[in-house]
């Protein structure tokens, strides 16, 4: 054993003297005796006599997976943020506010969930990481004297029963496990500054600290963490208090449960209804109650008995709950909080609480709303108030799920689908003006990519699923970034894997012309006709709508090297397109029934492929508006879902269609009709069974909004030119706002029978020309007057 300590010993030096450039003052730290794979929630502690308090105390700050920071009792943050073991995140947190004379006490929370974490959580040990940014706070270091640790055994993980149908009725979870907290383990206080950590064991050192682009990720525990600044803001926490209380059976309103007293030996089941979808960390704060048994069940609806259907959102007579749970467990003694490690989705809470020989007094239960900070500084206000209520509720939807990257959803996955994030980050940028985590999806995509050249269909991910459609759709939200926010450094960084992604394509190109076998999973959209999402030609080759997202994502691709300066490849990109567009017409265009055919065989035939044909100019102006009108009238055609109707609202503009977008919008109105607080996956109606209750890939018109309704479109990149060519339907009134970072483009305008009067605002260095039935007004900086 001696002679391979030393061996060790002897090859971590050598290591370190062939790494000159790297510093290693902070090491990564544990616990000792524990499974660091293994579900465990880590509390560690250092003590730091401070004789004054500093102007500033910076420090770097990480762990996997998941830490929560305190100073002298008082929360500071949390992190590091979802990403992958190469690009690891930490944190600059100035600590200088928190600190006070004498002595203080650093106590960080780290959570790691175990084998069974969320598929959109990477992890390699449960660790801790932090680091002074200069001498003055290396003091803080770990792996430095004076860091203590130990396992908080009150907590064991509570498997989500997905596979059986109990906790989830239909569909895939493949979110955190939930939480089983037993009180009387607790490590009560473990964060204040006269908790008595004097039986702690020092914390277990565990690896050298490396940061990308300077050296390797550990010695001793290999392809561990290469740190990597979180490149976008902190989360935030804001307290909520949850609306209705219920007593059942009975269904008894409540006005509030702060301070009611459970007596001994009884039984107490109340629902919460919060009227609103929302998420983050409910608290229930408890005195007394030894022995008791607390169960928290969240969900974003009620079912029906059957436990599959789903009524009215406002509907609760007559139904149940059904959803992810945890369970308290309180040792009876006083101020004794309950909180989740991970966030809840949901409207619906169900509490069901039994006591034994003492009573519990609940305290005040409430929701400590998780969030990335940002604002809805878009306006839209018309005089229909369905239009209120979209916007309302898609801000809801695209807010809620902005968290450390963009959910897919907020309750079953969690996960970030490249494909939805296209439809989710062009929302949250419309509406907010904050680009953050767009930038942040580019990123990752580019990340992810494979050998063979494509991104991972949603990244981080713990599966390694690769759906190639999203690889494209992954270059169109760079083509929509570069659009919005015109950042010529940012864009051109992804030009290796935008080449990458474009050569896949077109390797699978057959002698035909058209697009060959999709390898991986070969989805488009959950259409009711196709198996799995996959179109016909998808897995067997000839499908003419990946061979127009293909022909329509070279278009973009070529935008982009056109902006970056690559004019030679934007020129490849060109001749490909038309290539592939000729083939398709040439293979899919069925002239008996004015559309195109899903595969040269003119069998099958979809919305889907036709609106492809429109975006990628196989077919346009006239004939393209002819072509949409069919297959709006064609029911007998596979459907488009909520998700693929942002491609046809875009058709519509690119055809000059755009008064149909008012017809297609009947899924959100239906939503309306049934309460929903946010925006479903898939449609109320139909034959696909319902899920998600917030899924932002259906925010579609809220984006559309400002393209078609208020007609607002970027002709250069950066909104260095626009044009804003309204198109109301029967509104009589807008008043809109969009926030850009060059300025505010704002619209009062008032519509009769043809024309149009109001005021529109342009801010600086924005060219932009006004459109009104064939009619053109070139508009100025600041205010101006529109009468047509």
């Amino acid at each position: 054993m001696k002679t391979i300590a030393l061996f060790l010993l002897l090859l971590a030096e050598a290591f370190l003297i062939g790494a000159q450039e790297v510093s290693y003052d902070a090491s990564w730290i544990s616990a000792q005796g524990i499974e660091l794979n293994a579900h465990n929630v880590i509390h560690f502690r250092k003590t730091l006599d401070l004789s004054k308090v500093p102007e500033k105390f910076r420090v770097k700050i990480s762990a996997d997976n998941k830490y929560r920071l305190f100073v002298n009792g008082n929360y500071v943050c949390t992190g590091p943020g979802r990403s992958d073991l190469e690009h690891w995140y930490y944190q600059t947190v100035d600590l200088a506010a928190y600190l006070q004379p004498g002595k203080n006490v650093f106590a960080v929370e780290v959570i790691n969930f175990g084998p069974r974490r969320g598929a959109g959580q990477q992890s390699h040990l449960t660790a801790l990481f932090v680091e002074g940014e200069t001498n003055a706070e290396s003091v803080i270091n770990t792996g430095n004297n004076g860091w203590k640790a130990s396992k908080n055994n009150a907590f064991f993980e509570r498997i989500v029963r997905w596979q059986d149908r109990i906790d989830i009725t239909q569909g895939l979870y493949v979110a955190n496990p939930t939480d089983s907290i037993v009180g009387k383990n607790y490590l009560w206080g473990w964060q204040t500054t006269d908790f008595d950590d004097s039986s702690w064991k020092p914390a277990k050192y565990l690896d050298i600290s490396a940061f990308r682009y300077n050296n390797a990720s550990g010695i001793f525990y290999p392809q561990g963490w290469l740190l990597y600044e979180r490149p976008i803001k902190n989360q935030i926490e804001k307290k909520e208090q949850l609306a209705t209380f219920y007593k059942l059976p009975g269904l008894i309103t409540l006005a509030t449960i702060k301070n009611h007293i459970v007596p001994a030996n009884s039984k107490l089941v109340i629902l919460i209804d919060n009227n609103v979808m929302t998420l983050g960390y409910p608290e229930l704060w408890v005195n007394g109650g030894n022995g008791s048994h607390i169960k928290a069940t969240y969900a974003e609806t009620l079912f029906h008995n059957d436990r599959i259907g789903k009524d009215d959102r406002n509907k609760i007579e007559g139904n149940q709950i059904i959803g992810i749970s945890d369970i308290f467990m309180p040792d009876g003694g006083q101020n004794r909080i309950f909180r989740p490690n991970w966030f809840r989705s949901f409207r619906f809470i169900q509490l069901e609480i039994s006591t034994k020989d003492e009573p519990l007094e609940i305290i005040d239960y409430y929701n400590m709303k998780s969030a990335y900070p940002l604002e809805m500084n878009a306006q839209a206000e018309t005089d229909n108030p369905f239009w209120d209520w979209l916007m309302e509720t898609g801000w809801r939807t695209a807010s809620l799920c902005a968290q450390d990257f963009l959910l897919s959803d907020a309750y079953y996955e969690q996960m970030q689908y490249i494909g939805d994030a296209r439809i989710h980050g062009e929302a949250i940028t419309y509406l907010s003006g904050n680009d953050d985590l767009v930038r942040q999806v580019i990123m990752q995509g580019n990340w992810s990519r494979v050998p063979e050249g494509l991104t991972h269909a949603c990244y981080p991910d713990g599966f390694n699923l690769v759906i190639p459609i999203y690889s494209l759709a992954w270059i169109d939200i760079i083509y929509d970034h570069m659009m919005w926010a015109g950042d010529k450094d940012f864009t051109t960084q992804f030009h290796p894997g935008i080449y990458s992604v474009l050569e896949w394509f077109n390797s699978r190109l057959q002698p035909n012309g058209l697009m060959g076998p999709i390898d991986w999973w070969a989805y488009a959209d959950w259409c009711v006709d196709w198996q799995s999402g996959v179109p016909p030609g998808g897995k067997t080759g000839n499908s003419a709508l990946f061979s127009l997202h293909y022909a329509y994502t070279l278009q973009n691709a070529a935008k982009i090297y056109r902006f970056t300066g690559e004019d030679h490849l934007a020129d490849i990109c060109d001749q490909r397109a038309y290539a592939v567009v000729d083939a398709v017409n040439k293979l899919c265009f069925d002239k008996e029934k004015g559309i195109y055919s899903d595969t040269p065989e003119m069998k099958f035939y979809s919305m889907h492929t036709n609106i492809f044909a429109v975006l990628a100019g196989a077919t346009k102006d006239k004939e393209a508006r002819n072509i949409l009108s069919r297959i709006l009238d064609n029911k007998t055609l596979s459907q488009v879902g909520l998700y693929f109707h942002h491609y046809l609202f875009e058709a519509f503009n690119l055809a000059g269609m755009d008064e149909a977008f008012f017809q297609q919008l009947e899924g959100w109105k239906e939503m309306r009709e049934n309460h929903l607080t946010t925006f479903t996956e898939v449609a109320l109606t139909g034959t696909r069974s319902q899920r998600s209750d917030c899924h932002p890939w259906s925010c579609s018109p809220n984006i559309h909004f400002f393209r078609t309704v208020c007609g607002i479109h970027p002709v250069e990149e950066g909104f260095k030119k626009v044009t804003i060519s309204p198109h109301p339907g029967d509104l009589k009134h807008i008043v809109s706002k969009l926030s850009h970072p060059n300025g505010e483009i704002s619209l009062n305008l008032r519509f009769k029978d043809k024309s149009v009067k109001g005021e529109i605002f342009i801010p600086e260095k924005m060219e932009t020309v006004f459109k009104w039935k064939g009619r053109i007004q070139l508009l100025k900086a600041g205010k101006n007057s529109i009468n047509m």
